[in-house]
């Protein structure tokens, strides 16, 4: 998606069992869904950083979802700040483009 398009209708659930709708997003000021994989080395190396900016945003206005097909323990560690999703078939990949 780029800046100003419409975020697809969605209904996923985390993987601690939350469910959360693009409707609920827009309580929000922000939200960031990011779109990651087990074997992207550039993953790897972002999941920290995010992490960081949701440590610092938490308790405000702002959403931060990592999406993955496999969402690995060792993913949760660099980013345990952050909601995961667990996206196995791939249906949000292919929703959000």
């Amino acid at each position: 998606l780029q800046v100003g398009d419409i975020v697809p209708d969605f209904y996923i659930k985390t993987i601690d069992g939350l469910f959360i709708a693009n409707r609920d997003l827009n309580k929000m000021k922000g939200t960031v869904i990011n779109f990651v994989s087990s074997d992207c080395p550039y993953c790897k190396e972002q999941l920290p950083i995010l992490n960081e900016i949701a440590v610092q945003l938490a308790g405000g206005s702002y959403r931060f979802i990592n999406i993955s097909p496999i969402v690995t323990p060792e993913m949760i560690q660099q980013s345990p700040a952050v909601e995961w999703v667990e996206d196995k078939e791939g249906e949000l990949s292919t929703h959000f483009r």
